[in-house]
């Protein structure tokens, strides 16, 4: 489980996005806020504080950066997409609604919600199937 979640291959779900979004980032970026407290009143121990820090937020921006790339790839989107994060305000709107609101689409276009194959089974271009075949 640990393994996916850092890994660049496959495609995640607005509920593993999701997740990682709020619990990872947050933790990371709350811990921030006790840390900075510590780091005023002990000055001496403050470079281990800090230490942590980084690597807490280091952690948190590779596991976000992961699944948001894999969320790219569901939605069926480049992952230089992920550069338009980068735009204050307006990219990281877009980022929010593409990631976490719409629903994964087909590589045809389409909604994976709704599939359009015999007796509503998957069709061609469905992800993680080649065909589906009426019998």
């Amino acid at each position: 489980m640990i393994q996916q979640l850092f890994s660049f291959k496959g495609r995640s779900g607005r509920l593993e996005w999701w997740a990682v979004t709020l619990l990872g980032e947050g933790v990371a970026w709350l811990a921030i806020l006790p840390a900075i407290e510590l780091i005023r009143r002990d000055g001496a121990g403050g470079w281990v504080i800090i230490t942590s820090l980084v690597v807490l937020v280091a952690l948190a921006f590779r596991l976000t950066l992961a699944v948001t790339l894999r969320r790219l790839r569901e939605r069926v989107r480049s992952p230089w997409m992920l550069a338009l994060g980068l735009i204050p305000v307006v990219g990281l709107l877009w980022l929010l609604v593409e990631c976490g609101f719409l629903p994964a689409r087909r590589e045809g276009g389409g909604s994976l919600a709704k599939p359009d194959g015999p007796g509503g089974a998957p069709s061609e271009g469905w992800p993680g199937t080649d065909a589906v075949t009426a019998d």
